[in-house]
């Protein structure tokens, strides 16, 4: 991000890590992801969870847990298919879009909000120059008046928004 801050500027004001949307009320508690041990888990051919599932759950069968069961899927709709059907016990994605689902689902699905994994900071991208003042004040204005939160409130995403808007 350094390297880019040399060519745009930006202005932050939300979060976005990972979700775990699963069938609502299906697990009462996952604390951390050596929790997925013996579950099976929908991740989206190409993505980075596709990537570390089976080492993360090579590294916890060699400390004596189960395996996580991944299942491999062509995209993410197959992935949240996959627990509608009961198919897999969960699916890892952004959190935005996992708190999307939910909120589309009639309450069938819900997520966990796993924030401390995949952590990123969000916000607009602007063409270095004299905007970075304006924008980043529009933003801060927003949030002020509530109007951003009102916003973020009506998509589930309340608990992504920051405070106060940052620039660069």
């Amino acid at each position: 991000r350094v390297e880019r801050q040399k060519i745009v500027d930006f202005v932050d004001f939300y979060t976005s890590s990972r979700g775990y949307l699963i069938q609502a009320g299906t697990f009462p508690e996952l604390t951390d992801a050596t929790d997925l041990c013996g579950y099976k888990v929908a991740v989206a051919k190409g993505t980075t969870m596709a990537d570390a599932i089976t080492g993360l759950s090579d590294t916890w069968v060699a400390d004596g847990k189960d395996a996580i069961e991944g299942q491999i899927y062509p995209d993410q709709s197959a992935c949240v298919l996959a627990v509608q059907s009961a198919r897999a016990d969960l699916t890892i994605l952004s959190d935005h879009a996992a708190l999307a689902i939910a909120q589309a689902s009639d309450g069938a699905l819900e997520v966990i909000l796993r924030p401390n994994e995949g952590q990123d900071i969000n916000g607009l991208v602007l063409r270095k120059g004299d905007l970075l003042g304006p924008m980043q004040a529009a933003i801060q204005g927003l949030m002020d008046s509530g109007a951003l939160l009102e916003i973020f409130t009506t998509w589930n995403l309340q608990d992504l928004m920051l405070t106060t808007a940052t620039a660069n």
